[in-house]
């Protein structure tokens, strides 16, 4: 809050409107995602993402890329919107990255109260104070695990060892499904469905092509 502040003085842009923005992620139902985690030969882990919103002609004006420092010392990175506090993407750097991808939620009034009763963090906050505060993929990936969160939500992780990767399908308490990398599965691609649904998009006329 004090960083909404703060950007709220330094721009002369209301308050409320950024606090607002800051709870975009939850209040917008127009949004989809996917990330992707590769092993290559050489065992190096590359992790994509796209963040292909139905606004992006609008946001692609305001997505910037942040760095943090401590001293000299360049910590952590993300991607995000001009006026937010939290992340979308994020690099810990020589540590690990983290993305996240929309899975379907209840509604925002269900949201809040997860908030303001029930001691939950944002899905994109949450993300953000991860890459402040651990400094390893295995801490990394216990929060992700582990943390109440506003709502149901998509976590993609990797690290800078050849298993280091997963994808969490989280639920606001636990998870629905947990898959990670391992020696013979050498790449994760999530978009906006679980594993365990049919594919809405699946023709059925195609099975066998």
């Amino acid at each position: 809050m004090a960083e909404v502040d703060a950007i709220s003085k330094l721009s002369g842009h209301p308050f409320g409107k950024l606090f607002f923005l800051n709870f975009m992620y939850e209040f917008s139902s127009i949004k989809a995602c996917s990330g992707i985690i590769v092993r290559n030969v050489e065992g190096k882990i590359i992790h994509g993402r796209n963040l292909d919103f139905f606004m992006w002609d609008i946001l692609t004006k305001l997505l910037v890329n942040i760095e943090y420092y401590q001293g000299k010392k360049l910590v952590y990175s993300v991607d995000t919107v001009v006026g937010s506090v939290f992340a979308l993407t994020g690099i810990r750097h020589g540590a690990f990255a983290i993305n996240v991808d929309t899975r379907k939620g209840k509604d925002i009034v269900t949201d809040l109260i997860s908030v303001f009763w029930k001691d939950a963090i944002p899905n994109v906050w949450l993300l953000r104070k991860i890459l402040e505060n651990e400094v390893t993929y295995e801490n990394a990936l216990d929060k992700l695990l582990n943390t109440r969160i506003i709502a149901p939500v998509y976590y993609v992780i990797s690290g800078i060892k050849p298993n280091e990767g997963a994808v969490i399908e989280r639920d606001p308490v636990g998870h629905n499904g947990f898959y990670q990398l391992n020696s013979t599965n050498w790449f994760l691609i999530q978009t906006n469905y679980d594993r365990d649904e049919p594919d809405p998009f699946h023709d059925p006329r195609r099975v066998g092509v």
